[in-house]
């Protein structure tokens, strides 16, 4: 008889692994408390603001569940991924704790307030995430379950920021207006007061309610805020508060809610946001003194907290301030400290304001060069949109008519028409070729980006005012564009003419800025005896004239034309003056008007050299061919 296949043999029950089970059964209980104990400990360690002793905590937890017995197992793991995913979401890392959180949702048709904090905190990854469609749906689920008022308001508030987010400010104010019922419902005024002044600023971005709506929700805020007796974040509640005042132009109203914030802001970066918008407010209505002396201690206070871009913006509503009482070279100086600090923190917009300021100091103390400068530096830094650029440069024209007025210009001779004759092109001024004065040159103060425009007061600074029409139309203002300087020669002698007749020489200009500045432009670079290839600095020269917009008026030729056969790709004016006698070339010209100023030739020179002029009316210099 053999013996049997060890194989075969019937197996003995394992006494090792049975008794593993046991044991492990057993040690359960002592490792369901020690669970308790870390989920309590990582709790304890997110109050304290101790994100990763927490995290560490839940993850022991969640390993040590992750070993319980099959049938004891999925309540306790569900809550430890719970706890540990919303860990995650709370330290920043919303991919991982979302599979958990979901890992922990449980079976079925769950109810209650559990269920509602499980949705709640999907709701919180998904926001995170930035996928704003699903975290609303769970927030919606997370509202259906929750009972106690505060958590409805939470979860209400929640969902007025997934609207904000999503550029929906209508439906934004709603949720955080019903977040702010149930905070007070639920005995919660500050966070009530909170959640009402934020939907205040989201009916204010919606544009969808009367302003006697917003004053009420505004005054409701601040009624909630008065009755909390926790005074933390109520600082911010109240500067919130005063900045939708001022978008409303409610200057007093704002200036009072920034005084209740100022004692409540203790930190120096936020008492001296306070102290600005303080300035601000009172810069607007008109209380220049008490301005000053705000923005000098904000001023301060920003660098003291090493806030090189806020210092800025308050040096520059300090030197507006000062500009307003008339202390021009403090503005002045004022204006250089905001440029600077613009300059240090890559402050753009700061940059170019700060030198507009400087313009404006400038015109008021008499250094209309200086201010001429600073408007060009301006126009050359500012990168915002046309309206902002339109006015830098209707403020540099008003300059540089300024500055052209006080060297002394000479009177333009009137050129009278005859009967028929129609007006010389460029409107009622043919002797201007600057524009006029321009309206509403204002700036405003800086402050930070999203804030700044409801409280900047109107500041109209600048040049004084230019003279008005009536004034250019009896004057000639006139600037001269030259390659560089010359000496020497006829070139040399034109210079001195040009001068000595007030006329200022400037560098060739950018086409753009010559478009805005002027109406006309005289070309007289060459006469009928060129020839070749036009050669630098006259090449650049042309290219501009090429590209400019406004009308060209050439004298005797276009500068560049072969005197017999023109040049279909050289510039092209608008007028052309004819000289003695229009030239070959003038047969290309497809101009609007066509003069000729000739009446000095002598007859017989006419009649030898066939010249055909026309005949003079009575006493005119010049004859309009077409």
């Amino acid at each position: 008889m053999s013996s049997p296949c060890p194989e075969d043999a019937p197996r003995e029950p394992e006494p090792e692994r049975s008794s593993a089970k046991k044991e492990k059964k057993r040690k359960w209980p002592q490792r369901e408390a020690s669970i308790l104990g870390l989920t309590r400990a990582g709790h304890r360690a997110l109050l304290a603001g101790q994100d990763q002793e927490a995290l560490t905590s839940f993850q022991r937890a969640f390993l040590l569940a992750s070993e319980a017995p099959r049938e004891r197992d999925t309540l306790v793991l569900q809550a430890c991924a719970f706890n540990l995913g919303a860990a995650y979401v709370e330290t920043g890392d919303p991919a991982r704790g979302l599979a958990l959180l979901l890992r922990a949702q449980p079976e079925g048709q769950a109810q209650g307030g559990r269920h509602g904090d499980q949705c709640f905190n999907v709701a919180l990854a998904y926001h995170a995430l930035g996928d704003l469609p699903q975290a609303l749906a769970w927030y919606r689920k997370a509202l259906g379950h929750y009972q106690p008022l505060c958590d409805q308001g939470r979860a209400q508030a929640q969902m007025g920021g997934c609207y904000q987010a999503l550029g929906q400010p209508g439906p934004a104010a709603h949720c955080l207006q019903e977040a702010s019922r149930a905070y007070a419902q639920a005995g919660q005024p500050r966070a009530a007061a909170l959640a009402l002044g934020a939907a205040a600023g989201c009916m204010l971005s919606s544009g969808q309610h009367a302003v006697s709506e917003v004053v009420r929700v505004l005054q409701e805020s601040r009624r909630l805020a008065e009755r909390s007796a926790e005074r933390g974040l109520l600082g911010r509640l109240y500067n919130d508060l005063g900045l939708s005042y001022s978008q409303l132009r409610l200057f007093p109203l704002a200036a009072e809610a920034f005084l209740q914030a100022l004692p409540l802001c203790r930190a120096p970066g936020e008492a001296a946001t306070v102290l600005t918008n303080l300035g601000m407010a009172h810069n607007a209505l008109g209380n220049y003194q008490e301005a000053r002396e705000f923005h000098r201690k904000a001023a301060a206070l920003h660098g003291s907290a090493g806030q090189r871009w806020e210092q800025g913006r308050s040096f520059g509503s300090l030197a507006f301030a000062l500009s307003q009482l008339g202390d021009h070279e403090a503005a002045r100086d004022n204006y250089l400290h905001a440029l600077q600090a613009a300059q240090d923190a890559g402050d753009t917009k700061g940059q170019w304001q700060a030198c507009e300021g400087l313009g404006a100091a400038s015109a008021r103390l008499g250094q209309h060069a200086q201010a001429l400068e600073h408007y060009k530096d301006a126009l050359a830094r500012c990168q915002e949109p046309g309206s902002v650029r339109e006015r830098l440069v209707a403020k540099l024209a008003d300059a540089m008519r300024t500055h052209l007025a006080r060297g002394g210009l000479v009177l333009a001779q009137s050129l009278t028409s005859a009967p028929g004759r129609p007006p010389v092109p460029g409107g009622a001024c043919p002797a201007g070729v600057a524009r006029g004065p321009a309206e509403g040159l204002h700036r405003r103060p800086g402050g930070k980006e999203e804030d700044e425009e409801a409280l900047r007061g109107t500041e109209e600074e600048g040049a004084p005012s230019a003279p008005g029409p009536g004034w250019l139309a009896r004057r000639l203002e006139r600037e001269c564009c030259r390659s560089r300087d010359s000496s020497g020669g006829a070139r040399g002698a034109e210079t001195c003419a040009a001068a000595g007749s007030d006329v200022p020489f400037l560098a060739p200009p950018q086409p753009m800025l010559v478009d805005e500045l002027y109406e006309l432009v005289v070309d007289a670079i060459f006469g009928f005896s060129f020839k070749g290839d036009v050669r630098e600095p006259f090449r650049s020269i042309l290219s501009i004239l090429s590209g400019l917009t406004v009308p060209i008026a050439s004298i005797d030729i276009p500068s560049g034309w072969d005197v017999e056969k023109g040049s279909a790709a050289g510039i092209q004016p608008d007028l052309l003056v004819s000289l003695t006698a229009p030239k070959r070339c003038a047969a290309q010209f497809a101009g609007r008007y066509h003069y000729l100023g000739g009446r000095f030739v002598p007859p017989a020179l006419e009649k030898k050299y066939q010249l055909n002029l026309p005949q003079y009316p009575d006493t005119e210099c010049v004859y309009r061919l077409q």
